[in-house]
């Protein structure tokens, strides 16, 4: 019984961490990347923390970015974030809050982006 423990924690162990939520938008030669980080909420708001990469060879003017924060399946708030000028190969940090009760989750989506 012991070495099964054992085999079990050396395994969990060596999964590392879970890999983020990740969303890709291409469109007429834009390519980005956006990464969920942490995401936090208590009785007065939720927090979601969003890493964007710009995978273009052409720099955004201007992006919004906005976020859904769910309690289960029903939609109790939103957020959204601007994102401008970010050049090629550069990545921008947004942090999208709601004030909302109980969310334990969020959406994350590109809601306009343009050069």
């Amino acid at each position: 019984m012991r070495k099964l423990a054992i085999i079990a924690a050396v395994a969990l162990a060596t999964l590392g961490p879970a890999a983020a939520d990740t969303l890709v938008y291409k469109s007429s030669g834009i390519e980005l990347e956006m990464k969920k980080g942490a995401f936090s909420s208590d009785d007065r708001r939720a927090q979601q923390l969003l890493t964007i990469k710009n995978h273009s060879t052409v720099q955004i003017r201007m992006g919004t970015v906005e976020c859904g924060f769910f309690h289960g399946d029903l939609l109790i708030g939103r957020g959204m974030a601007l994102i401008s000028d970010l050049q090629p190969g550069q990545d921008a940090y947004a942090d999208i809050r709601a004030y909302v009760l109980s969310a334990d989750r969020s959406d994350c989506r590109f809601a306009d982006v343009r050069q």
